[in-house]
């Protein structure tokens, strides 16, 4: 009987199930808290313009091809030369060769495709925005190209993402506070915090130039009606707060 009372009495101190059970004490309470999420934003004007170009040829032969780009792409350099473009600031996308096929075979099991296409993607940038609309005239001259898009961004977009995150910050603090004080706490120290950033930036209008457009359609001399507009970057955060 003795024994028995003894392995008991070890069960129950070594047991942390048992020492919670017999010490209410040891529960504690889950401290308040209060959740404030926020966004928001900065508009800032645009000091960079990124022209995204696609040149698209093809050619019964591939080497044709390749050389018809090759002239291209000579024409688009010396266009950046001419408007001071650096050379770091003009940058390939993609490369592709594919085979063109009619669905014909002449006296093989195997198709031959009757003639080849080359493309290539090409990016400049350009940090003189008066100059947009004057390159974006003369890239249009270039037969078998599309200029695909234009974009206007900021190269301090890090720096404006952190001013909009500091006015999330302070948004959401003083919405806290606001709400501590009706439900008659005190706002204590941070638990947690999560921010996340984005940044929508301005699109200009696509223009496509091909072999087929007769020239007399727009006077190439006159430069594109393009303008940056504002850029709006976003920032949220939310910040789990103690209540006291």
């Amino acid at each position: 009987m003795r024994w028995m009372l003894t392995l008991l009495v070890f069960s129950l101190v070594s047991s942390p199930l048992a020492a919670q059970e017999i010490c209410p004490t040891c529960i504690k309470e889950e401290q308040p808290q209060i959740v404030i999420s926020r966004t928001e934003s900065v508009e800032v004007s645009p000091d960079t313009a990124e022209i995204r170009l696609q040149i698209w040829i093809e050619e019964v032969r591939v080497e044709k091809a390749t050389e018809k780009l090759r002239e291209r792409m000579q024409t688009i350099f010396d266009i950046a030369a001419a408007e001071k473009i650096a050379k770091e600031d003009i940058k390939t996308l993609h490369y592709q060769v594919q085979p063109v096929y009619d669905g014909k075979r002449l006296f093989s099991a195997v198709e031959r495709p009757k003639s080849y296409t080359v493309s290539q993607g090409v990016q400049l940038t350009v940090k003189n925005l008066d100059r947009v609309g004057h390159i974006l005239a003369r890239l249009s001259d270039i037969q078998d190209m599309n200029i695909e898009e234009t974009v206007f961004t900021s190269s301090k977009i890090e720096e404006h993402k952190r001013e909009a995150l500091k006015k999330a910050a302070a948004a959401a603090r003083k919405s806290a506070e606001d709400l501590a004080e009706v439900a008659g706490a005190k706002l204590g120290r941070v638990l947690k915090i999560q921010e996340a950033s984005n940044f929508i930036p301005f699109r200009g209008q696509q223009l496509m130039r091909t072999a087929k457009m007769e020239s007399s359609m727009m006077d190439r001399a006159a430069p594109m009606p393009v303008s940056g507009g504002k850029l709006t970057v976003e920032a949220s955060c939310t910040i789990v707060y103690a209540l006291e």
